[in-house]
């Protein structure tokens, strides 16, 4: 019997991908928040699920945890999904 493997929704695997980069070093960078944020658009947008996911992921992290040339990023990525509001 062949078992296939099971994809996982995206904004799950946004989560997970989170974790490990984050557990690498403690610090979220540029290329690894470009990294969550292809994730999120592979399928050409970004949907309620993903946008959720991410904007806890951004809340959650302290600011000392996000590199400092990844700060201007970080904003910029918040505000053209609109993780500075309500979601």
């Amino acid at each position: 019997m062949v078992e296939s493997k099971k994809e996982y929704p995206n904004h799950l695997q946004i989560a997970q991908a989170a974790l490990h980069v984050i557990s690498d070093d403690g610090m979220l960078d540029v290329p690894e928040m470009d990294y969550l944020l292809a994730l999120a658009m592979r399928d050409g947008g970004v949907d309620p699920d993903e946008r959720r996911v991410l904007k806890l992921i951004f809340d959650t992290i302290p600011p000392h945890a996000v590199s400092p040339d990844a700060h201007a990023r970080f904003n910029e990525i918040q505000h053209d999904l609109g993780l500075d509001q309500a979601v």
